[in-house]
């Protein structure tokens, strides 16, 4: 079903759509518009022997590199410092009801939805995303430690997995509703909107959240 679309709305070339690249001329310039030099058209074995390839790609990968480092161990690192206390979440699975706690972190991270919509200063969108990383450490600790207290450890890891694939379904959706939302009104209302809109019948049902029966032999 993608390939059709693809062939029918992907372009290849900026000239499609009356574009041009960066730093060259328009194709409808005027006659008096200097015309800009031939594009190149390096192979790729040709490119490799440049140094401006080399340094494009460093800088590509270097970037990532970093990001990803600070992104996953952020917290050991200023740990080490002394500047960091983790939320306790996993001794709050242990000691309170996991709906409860649940419905607890998805209100955190509807409201944080909702406080970074209204958010005009540099500190409140920090607060916000402050908001939500406790939200997101309460539901991550909680869900793990639920489903393997609801459904046993027998079948953990292919249940667990099932969970996980329908959690990256999740991470790609999210910048492609952002996304609309931004194309089609503008700005990012819209998607805080749906936001909060998904957390808050989901915090609510989470009270109710109970082991369910065992399966049948």
């Amino acid at each position: 079903a993608i390939i059709p679309l693809a062939l029918l709305f992907i372009v290849n070339q900026p000239e499609q759509l009356g574009l041009s690249m960066d730093n060259h001329a328009p194709a409808s310039a005027s006659p008096s518009t200097p015309a800009s030099s031939p594009e190149p058209a390096f192979s790729l074995k040709q490119a490799l022997r440049t140094r401006a390839y080399w340094l494009i790609a460093s800088t590509v990968f270097i970037a990532p590199l970093i990001g990803t480092a600070f992104l996953f161990d952020m917290q050991p690192i200023l740990a080490l410092r002394g500047m960091v206390m983790a939320l306790p979440a996993g001794r709050l699975t242990d000691r309170l009801p996991s709906g409860a706690l649940m419905a607890s972190g998805m209100a955190l991270i509807g409201a944080s939805a909702l406080a970074l919509w209204a958010a005009r200063t540099p500190l409140a969108a920090i607060g916000a995303m402050a908001v939500y990383g406790v939200g997101q450490a309460v539901v991550a600790n909680c869900g793990a430690a639920a489903t393997a207290r609801y459904f046993g450890r027998r079948h953990h890891g292919a249940i667990r997995s099932s969970i996980t694939r329908i959690g990256v379904i999740g991470t790609g959706l999210g910048p492609l509703v952002s996304g609309l939302s931004a194309d089609m009104t503008g700005g990012y209302g819209a998607s805080m909107a749906v936001f909060v809109a998904i957390s808050a019948p989901v915090a609510l049902l989470c009270l109710g959240l109970r082991a369910p029966s065992h399966p049948a032999p």
